[in-house]
């Protein structure tokens, strides 16, 4: 589905904080080829801007990897469709075919990315009739929920290293690194913001039987968000304190409370995008990882 109007929604979500030592990513200048991925998942930097141009005979969805590696759904371009991303330098962006066979990669910086492979599903294919019109706060809406479920994962990645160093101890790495932590718990709080906003929209949509369960997920995804947020907090200032039994005992709180909210916030929110003919699948799977 083409979108003509193109918002990026939340996209300061996505982090611009580094790993003060002992990590490193691949050069953000990393060769866009055809599938030639070097780089399987993304890393901080610099704010940046990808158009992205499907200059296909068919249709293709753009995927950012995260910082994870996992393969985030961000939008579907018709042939010879295009749309402006906001992203980060290092971040690291798939495109692949209707079928799902990659046909396009990139790593920021890079002004405009002509996706040129071959895709399936060309111009030759039955026409679906078309969706009712896509109202612009789903589009927010999916868009905010994509770059939102990648917090919490991203989140854990940090806490785990912290947890390493905290044990070690290293207070050191553990003191240059917090901030880090600090500043995604304050964007992950922010993100609250907007699950009120889509319940009223939902409420004002005509009653059916998905509209009405994707309104009770929201209703249930509330509470667990809010109690996800105050754990994080919690790990924060655990870790701050040098406490790492209280760290550790806080992220097992979050991720309690965090698997129900957001597998309450993707059936909602996929259940209103396919209202409309859109897809708001995301393949990452938030607290995959593990604190031991």
């Amino acid at each position: 589905m083409r979108r003509a109007v193109v918002c990026l929604g939340v996209s300061f979500l996505l982090l611009a904080g580094t790993v003060v030592a002992r990590t490193a990513g691949p050069a953000a200048g990393a060769a866009a080829g055809a599938c030639d991925i070097t780089q399987t998942k993304s890393v901080s930097g610099p704010k940046a801007t990808i158009e992205f141009e499907n200059k296909t005979g068919g249709t293709v969805k753009v995927y950012w990897l995260s910082y994870s590696g996992a393969a985030v759904y961000y939008r579907t371009l018709t042939p010879g469709a295009s749309y402006s991303q906001g992203t980060y330098a290092g971040s690291t962006w798939e495109v692949r075919t209707r079928s799902g066979a990659c046909t396009g990669y990139v790593v920021a910086p890079r002004p405009v990315y002509v996706i040129s492979g071959a895709a399936s599903g060309g111009g030759s294919a039955p026409v679906a009739a078309a969706p009712a019109v896509e109202p612009q706060w789903v589009h927010l809406m999916i868009d905010d929920f994509n770059l939102g479920i990648s917090l919490p994962s991203a989140a854990l990645g940090l806490s785990s290293q912290l947890y390493d160093e905290c044990r070690t101890p290293d207070y050191a790495f553990v003191d240059g690194n917090t901030p880090n932590l600090v500043t995604r718990v304050a964007q992950f709080a922010a993100y609250s913001n907007f699950i009120p906003g889509w319940t009223a929209h939902v409420a004002a949509l005509p009653a059916t039987a998905a509209t009405r369960l994707a309104h009770a997920d929201l209703d249930a995804a509330q509470p667990l968000h809010q109690s996800e947020v105050t754990a994080w907090s919690s790990a924060v200032a655990a870790i701050k304190a040098h406490k790492c039994g209280n760290f550790a005992a806080a992220l097992k709180l979050a991720r309690q409370s965090g698997a129900p909210d957001w597998a309450d916030q993707y059936a909602a929110v996929n259940a209103i995008a396919r209202l409309y003919g859109s897809d708001a699948a995301s393949d990452q799977t938030p607290y995959a990882q593990t604190i031991p």
